[in-house]
């Protein structure tokens, strides 16, 4: 059995000094690591979408 360090980094009353739940901070935190993620995402996936629909575009505007 492993023994319990009070100073375990996963244990939240020791880094932020209490017990209770998230605070607002930490959910902008959060927030603010999903949104960047989706613009890496978005910036990465972006040209390669908009080449898929190209020939859609193309199609329609030549038979129109």
């Amino acid at each position: 059995m492993l023994a319990y360090s009070p100073f375990s980094p996963y244990d939240s009353a020791v880094i932020f000094g209490s017990e209770r739940g998230a605070t607002s901070a930490e959910y902008a935190v959060m927030v603010a690591a999903v949104a960047a993620i989706i613009v890496v995402a978005v910036a990465a996936l972006g040209n390669t979408t908009l080449h898929l629909f190209e020939p859609v575009g193309t199609f329609f505007q030549t038979h129109h």
